[in-house]
């Protein structure tokens, strides 16, 4: 095994795996039927170098993953996490890892004795790339519920706390989106996690220096504030003045929404309202109290009005077609395929669905390029009619805020209308509808909507 090895924080940088070394572009050289027999009946190392291929192989398209899967590999790739080289544990991880998109698969990992042979690799490997591979396998199984249940009957929690205070950046993120699809809306996985003593870890991290870092921490603690028992325990060790401080000087949107939707969730549970009312927060939730109340004052006709405007930048961009013609198409074909197909190359990380998110986020927060916003609200515009989970993660990466900054009178009469048209459709989630009558969105919206039917008219 190259000495290099355990020296690799990723695969995403290894030339094994990116196909820049051609020496090792194993899949070029392997048939498959071979390499399966290899899986097989090879030697320790020889099923090393197997898996490796494998890895390679089920990077290319979902049709090599349902190839992979209906030959068995998902067996013999369980049985090197328990008994192979440390070379062959870390691409079986990384390969398991990719197979989850392909329903059998996941199926078979749960039936075979994958989860506790993962979390066994977080205890037991030594090498960092093993146990990020095993946490990106655990990461997307987790998107699973009874799988969720697995990982916490298995005794996967504790490895995964654990490894929240080790220095890599990359490592910790993994374990926290492992945490948010085990909690999300599962009242006895949140206590849980709360039980197996997260949240003062969560806490520390959401103050960390990694933008990153402190946004997937806030979102967890966002889940698990949604727990009586978690909320008084974090109440109780000073977590209301953190997240408070987290709205104010949070280091992305991201965070400073999710802080605020944690506050709103500790605001629920009766026996802390009082506690919140002469607190730091008391701000913070008068202004979300005060938008809430615009939940009933006619929305529904603003984003009728919204969405009866002309297609965003149909007119503006030479050879625009519809709303989501182009680059508009190509974000939300991204954005909706991160949340169905799990991806399979190691640069994705834990959370390739949620990276592919984070970019169409990203399009819509940056302000230089008016006609990539205009073409990425289009895009989520397109994407609230098919995938509405998608459209809530994307609310927690502060797309709401990016959509309301664009109906700003300052901005051009096609990006507000693009922003209200994003808006309206996001609206017909009625959970997304509440978050935006609670953050004010509704009445911008209201504001907006007789000034942009006007422009239209003149038009």
């Amino acid at each position: 095994m190259p000495s290099t090895l355990s020296q690799k924080a990723d695969l995403s940088s290894n030339p094994r795996t990116t196909g820049q070394d051609d020496a090792y572009s194993l899949q070029n050289e392997v048939y498959f039927p071979q390499l399966l027999l290899t899986l097989q009946t090879g030697s320790p190392e020889q099923r090393a170098v197997a898996a490796e291929a494998l890895f390679n192989y089920t990077a290319e398209s979902d049709c090599a993953r349902q190839r992979a899967t209906q030959a068995g590999v998902v067996c013999h790739l369980i049985d090197l996490l328990q008994h192979g080289t440390d070379h062959g544990k870390m691409y079986a991880a990384y390969t398991l890892s990719s197979l989850t998109s392909i329903e059998e698969a996941l199926q078979q990992m749960c039936g075979m004795g994958a989860i506790p042979a993962l979390i066994s690799i977080l205890c037991t490997c030594p090498l960092l790339v093993c146990k990020k591979g095993a946490m990106r396998a655990l990461g997307r199984l987790a998107r699973n519920d009874q799988a969720a249940a697995d990982i916490v009957a298995a005794g996967g929690l504790q490895p995964i706390i654990g490894l929240l205070t080790r220095p890599d950046s990359s490592l910790v993120r993994r374990c926290l989106i492992a945490l948010y699809f085990i909690g999300a809306d599962k009242d006895g996985m949140q206590q849980a996690i709360g039980a197996a003593g997260a949240l003062p870890h969560l806490l520390a991290l959401a103050h960390s220096d990694s933008p990153d870092v402190q946004a997937e921490a806030t979102d967890v603690v966002k889940v698990l504030c949604r727990n009586i028992a978690c909320g008084r325990t974090l109440a109780g060790m000073g977590g209301v003045d953190a997240l408070a401080g987290l709205v104010h000087a949070g280091l992305t949107s991201r965070t400073k929404s999710s802080a605020a939707r944690a506050l709103q969730r500790l605001n629920d549970i009766p026996d802390l309202k009082e506690m919140l009312a002469s607190s730091s927060a008391r701000d913070i939730l008068n202004d979300s109290i005060s938008g809430s109340s615009l939940l009933n004052t006619g929305f529904g006709a603003a984003a009728g009005a919204a969405a009866s405007l002309p297609a965003a930048g149909a007119a503006s961009v030479p050879g625009g077609g519809g709303s989501a013609a182009g680059l508009g198409n190509g974000l939300a074909a991204a954005a909706r395929s991160s949340c169905m197909a799990a991806g399979a190359g190691a640069a994705d990380g834990a959370g390739g669905g949620v990276d592919d998110l984070k970019q169409l986020a990203e399009a819509l927060a940056g302000g230089s390029d008016t006609w990539l916003r205009e073409k990425a609200a289009a895009a989520v515009e397109q994407l609230a009619a098919d995938d509405a989970q998608a459209c809530r993660e994307l609310a927690d990466l502060g797309v709401l805020e990016s959509l309301s900054g664009m109906l700003l009178s300052g901005n051009s009469s096609v990006t507000r209308r693009a922003g209200a048209r994003a808006l309206g459709r996001l609206g017909d989630d009625a959970l997304l509808l509440r978050r935006m009558g609670e953050t004010g969105l509704i009445l911008r919206l209201l504001q907006a909507a007789p000034e942009l039917a006007g422009s239209r008219s003149a038009r």
